[in-house]
């Protein structure tokens, strides 16, 4: 579904080697995205909040009177491509289960793609690693 050309950072070569074997995780229903790099999801009937894993997208809301540049392009494109879809959350195990704000933290799979790297690979955020793995 999704096509890229090569992306080399250090997370995403080590995600795809990581995840070129299938790997089983929770199923979810995207219910909408909050904004390029968020999302709300429905797993199990229960409503969750899920940041993605090493990606970060230009912000919608936050402490800044405007929205940031290409925000509404890139909440855009992931609720095109992923609301009212199944994906495949997986957790990394070098990272917390949940953020500050009780968000989970998860690779998004949309069939076997990996929507983590497709939204950096198409420039609608870049990659971002918040705690380097041990």
């Amino acid at each position: 579904m999704f096509t890229s050309k090569p992306i080399i950072t250090l997370l995403l070569v080590a995600t795809s080697a990581t995840y070129s074997q299938k790997v089983e995780g929770e199923t979810a229903t995207v219910i909408r995205a909050i904004d390029g790099d968020t999302l709300k999801v429905s797993i199990d009937g229960k409503y969750e909040t899920v940041r993605l894993i090493g990606v970060n997208a230009p912000e919608m809301k936050d402490k800044r009177p405007q929205v940031q540049c290409f925000a509404k392009e890139a909440k855009a494109k992931a609720d095109f491509l992923l609301s009212n879809f199944d994906v495949r959350l997986e957790a990394d195990p070098s990272q917390a289960d949940r953020d500050k704000y009780g968000r989970l933290l998860r690779y998004v799979f949309l069939k076997d793609d990996l929507f983590n790297k497709w939204i950096i690979a198409k420039g609608y955020a870049y990659e971002y690693t918040f705690d380097r793995p041990v």
